[in-house]
């Protein structure tokens, strides 16, 4: 077996290169702070909310 087809190898090939890439960032995020929601559905329509004003926007604007 070759050391990239295990992954324990892969995570040694990483760290022994030890090279940072740098992630994209997505710009026009809305903006969302700590909260606590009662159950799932109210948790899922606060989160539809936020997606929706995403899109509202023209979608997810990446930056390097």
């Amino acid at each position: 077996m070759k050391i990239t087809d295990d992954y324990s190898g892969k995570l040694e090939i990483w760290a022994r290169e030890g090279k940072a890439v740098r992630m994209p960032r997505i710009t026009n995020l809305p903006p969302f702070g700590h909260r606590r929601f009662n159950s799932y559905a109210e948790l899922n329509a606060w989160k539809q909310s936020r997606l929706d004003e995403l899109l509202k926007q023209g979608g997810a604007q990446w930056t390097k």
